[in-house]
């Protein structure tokens, strides 16, 4: 993954794809029951510096969204965005 920058344009290639992420911290260990009601969600594991350079991605990614749009309840909302 890389994440050197976000910026939108318009662009003649079509499409740009995006995926919308709802995500939070955790400290330790955490029971995802407590944390969600969907069963749709996944858990899984990263590897510390992936956490990290994700974190940063999904924040970086979190400007180009009206301000309002940047959290859901105690949610942080992110983009993935596609190259």
């Amino acid at each position: 993954m890389s994440c050197t920058g976000v910026h939108l344009s318009s662009s003649s290639r079509g499409v740009e794809l995006s995926l919308k992420v709802y995500w939070r911290e955790v400290d330790g260990e955490v029971d995802l029951s407590q944390l969600i009601d969907d069963v749709r969600v996944e858990e899984f594991e990263l590897p510390a510096e992936g956490v990290a350079e994700l974190r940063d991605c999904l924040i970086k990614s979190a400007s180009i969204l009206p301000p309002t749009s940047r959290t859901f309840k105690d949610w942080h909302v992110g983009l993935l965005l596609s190259k």
